[in-house]
């Protein structure tokens, strides 16, 4: 699913554009709003509107909302997107939810990153955060059914894109970096095994080892057995529903 967009334009009459807005249905009040907008249009619907003025260097006009959780019908969304031009995504998050117990499975990506991780009271993983919030691309796992104090099992994956001016959405590969498969699955002694999960879980213990202790434990990450991965990787199931999500993206920037 589509968890959050971001929408940078600009206004094609500013002044008409935002007294048609004080108008619709939609629109609560202005209260003020961080550097570079001078304003934030508040919503019934929960859309948030930041304007700038046009001497502004960014594009007056950014728009956020969770396309998951909104009915359109009604709302400002699709007047604010008609009188914008010069329409681009600076933010695209995808999601993919799981009804199985994410806890017990590595998490991997093609290049290193940043990794922080919360444990509940049971030592049992809650949220993993992978990369970081303002670089090109951001993952998080967590257990969503904790998070919203819900009974049962909900994991969900997502992975947070802040695009650059020139980058398209159809250029993004959501998931493809990711490796997702359970510690048991690794076919080496079981004290290897242990060192390996600590390795995995804490990057910087590989500047504590031997030099041949290194060498070792790097031959065996490059011939770990990834036979057992997760089985519905999200990016399968990402591009398995791919058509809808890229004709809503598609239409948005009509």
């Amino acid at each position: 699913i589509v968890d959050r967009i971001t929408v940078l334009g600009d206004f094609k009459n500013l002044e008409k554009n935002t007294h048609e807005i004080s108008h619709h249905n939609d629109y609560l009040d202005i209260v003020n709003s961080a550097f570079p907008y001078n304003y934030r249009i508040r919503t019934a619907s929960g859309i948030h509107v930041q304007v700038a003025n046009p001497e502004s260097p960014v594009q007056n006009v950014r728009i956020e909302w969770n396309p998951a959780k909104l009915d359109t019908n009604g709302t400002l969304l699709p007047l604010l997107l008609a009188m914008m031009k010069n329409k681009r995504f600076s933010r695209i998050d995808y999601a993919i939810d799981y009804a199985i117990d994410l806890s017990e499975y590595q998490f991997k990506t093609d290049r290193p990153r940043k990794r922080v991780k919360f444990i509940s009271a049971a030592v049992k993983l809650e949220t993993l955060y992978l990369g970081t919030r303002k670089s090109s691309d951001f993952y998080r796992i967590y257990n969503k059914a904790a998070e919203q104090e819900q009974d049962g099992t909900l994991w969900r994956i997502e992975q947070q894109f802040n695009l650059e001016k020139n980058t398209e959405f159809w250029m993004l590969r959501p998931f493809a970096d990711l490796t997702i498969w359970k510690p048991s699955d690794m076919t080496v002694h079981y004290v290897d095994g242990l060192i390996l999960k600590d390795l995995h879980a804490n990057p910087e213990n590989w500047a504590r080892l031997t030099d041949f202790a290194r060498r070792k434990y790097k031959r065996m990450v490059s011939n770990l057995d990834y036979t057992s991965q997760l089985e519905n990787h999200p990016s399968d199931l990402f591009l398995a529903g791919y058509q809808p999500i890229a004709d809503y993206l598609t239409k948005i920037l009509e």
